[in-house]
């Protein structure tokens, strides 16, 4: 494969310039709506790592305590040695143990939030996604901000 050619930085220049092109071709084929609802989907599926995203850091003001604490919970869940599994798993696969986890780790980052960002975050993110619970997409833009937020107020 060509990328395996590649060095690191070179792979790495060409995938962001991948993912501009493909943006580029998002914005120009959806409608601000589309687009608006494109990216609350995208928090909603991205779970706890959307608070990473600077607009939404922005958004609803998290304080430093608040943002340290978010990266504790994902820490302790996410990265702690997992326990033993069980000898008989239940259905569904590692896939469902994640999701749960993903759960469990929103629901602790909400209790971190007050009332206000917590409203806020709901606007943001608009009605729950019915769609597939299996889409992972990666925390924020890529480098460069790519897919500006709205420059409207929700």
């Amino acid at each position: 494969m060509y990328y395996k050619r590649l060095t690191p930085e070179e792979r790495q220049k060409r995938f962001i310039e991948e993912v501009r092109g493909n943006e580029e071709a998002i914005v120009a084929i959806l409608q601000p709506a589309q687009l608006e609802r494109l990216r609350q989907i995208a928090w909603q599926c991205q779970g706890s790592m959307a608070f990473h995203d600077p607009y939404v850091v922005a958004e609803l003001k998290l304080t430093t305590e608040q943002k340290r604490q978010i990266r504790s919970i994902e820490a302790s869940k996410y990265f702690d040695k997992p326990p033993p599994p069980p000898k008989d798993p239940p259905g569904g696969g590692p896939r469902k143990g994640f999701d749960g986890k993903r759960k469990a780790v929103m629901k602790q980052v909400m209790a971190e939030l007050t009332e206000a960002q917590t409203k806020r975050w709901r606007e943001l993110i608009g009605r729950p996604f019915a769609g597939a619970d299996q889409i992972f997409l990666p925390p924020g833009p890529p480098p460069g901000g790519l897919m500006p937020p709205p420059k409207k107020k929700f």
